[in-house]
Protein backbone atom coordinates (compact mmCIF):
# COMPACT_ATOMS: atom_id res chain seq x y z
CA UNK A 1 0.00 0.00 0.00
CA UNK A 2 1.03 3.48 -1.26
CA UNK A 3 1.73 5.89 2.01
CA UNK A 4 0.03 8.66 0.27
CA UNK A 5 -2.62 6.60 0.12
CA UNK A 6 -3.30 6.72 4.10
CA UNK A 7 -4.13 10.86 5.19
CA UNK A 8 -1.71 11.97 7.72
CA UNK A 9 -4.68 14.36 8.87
CA UNK A 10 -8.23 13.94 8.71
CA UNK A 11 -10.73 17.26 9.18
CA UNK A 12 -14.06 16.10 9.85
CA UNK A 13 -16.81 18.55 9.66
CA UNK A 14 -20.91 18.39 9.84
CA UNK A 15 -22.47 19.09 6.35
CA UNK A 16 -23.87 22.83 7.36
CA UNK A 17 -20.24 23.94 8.31
CA UNK A 18 -19.13 27.37 6.54
CA UNK A 19 -17.19 26.56 3.57
CA UNK A 20 -15.02 29.76 4.37
CA UNK A 21 -13.89 28.20 7.53
CA UNK A 22 -12.96 25.02 6.29
CA UNK A 23 -11.28 25.97 3.21
CA UNK A 24 -9.07 28.26 5.88
CA UNK A 25 -8.01 25.82 7.66
CA UNK A 26 -7.69 23.81 4.79
CA UNK A 27 -4.77 26.58 3.95
CA UNK A 28 -3.28 26.95 6.91
CA UNK A 29 -1.66 22.83 5.97
CA UNK A 30 -0.91 23.81 2.42
CA UNK A 31 2.90 24.56 3.53
CA UNK A 32 3.40 21.34 4.88
CA UNK A 33 3.96 18.30 2.61
CA UNK A 34 1.00 16.42 4.48
CA UNK A 35 -1.95 14.35 3.11
CA UNK A 36 -4.52 16.52 4.25
CA UNK A 37 -8.40 14.45 3.77
CA UNK A 38 -11.46 16.62 4.09
CA UNK A 39 -14.54 14.49 5.15
CA UNK A 40 -17.96 15.86 5.55
CA UNK A 41 -20.87 13.86 7.40
CA UNK A 42 -24.16 13.84 7.84
CA UNK A 43 -25.39 16.73 10.46
CA UNK A 44 -25.88 14.68 14.23
CA UNK A 45 -24.78 14.55 17.42
CA UNK A 46 -21.03 14.41 17.12
CA UNK A 47 -19.34 12.23 20.22
CA UNK A 48 -22.29 12.07 22.35
CA UNK A 49 -21.30 9.13 24.12
CA UNK A 50 -17.34 10.20 24.05
CA UNK A 51 -18.89 12.91 26.44
CA UNK A 52 -21.93 11.61 28.41
CA UNK A 53 -20.54 8.52 29.57
CA UNK A 54 -17.61 9.38 31.32
CA UNK A 55 -19.68 12.82 32.75
CA UNK A 56 -22.00 10.54 34.08
CA UNK A 57 -19.41 7.93 35.18
CA UNK A 58 -17.68 10.97 37.23
CA UNK A 59 -20.80 12.65 38.57
CA UNK A 60 -22.06 8.92 39.81
CA UNK A 61 -18.63 8.31 41.36
CA UNK A 62 -18.37 12.08 43.06
CA UNK A 63 -22.12 12.40 44.08
CA UNK A 64 -20.99 11.55 47.85
CA UNK A 65 -18.44 14.22 47.83
CA UNK A 66 -20.54 17.17 46.36
CA UNK A 67 -23.70 15.60 49.32
CA UNK A 68 -21.19 16.32 52.24
CA UNK A 69 -19.31 19.12 50.84
CA UNK A 70 -23.08 20.96 50.52
CA UNK A 71 -24.37 19.02 54.12
CA UNK A 72 -21.17 21.21 55.56
CA UNK A 73 -22.17 24.41 53.87
CA UNK A 74 -25.24 23.32 54.88
CA UNK A 75 -24.17 23.93 58.62
CA UNK A 76 -22.58 27.15 58.24
CA UNK A 77 -25.09 28.85 56.58
CA UNK A 78 -28.56 27.35 56.78
CA UNK A 79 -30.03 29.96 54.19
CA UNK A 80 -27.75 27.46 51.29
CA UNK A 81 -30.70 25.47 49.42
CA UNK A 82 -29.38 21.76 49.24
Amino acid sequence: MDKREIPDIVLVYPNNFPEEIIENEREQFETSNLNLKIQRNEDDTFMAFEWIIPTSFAAYILKPYFDSFLGDSYEIDPGIPV
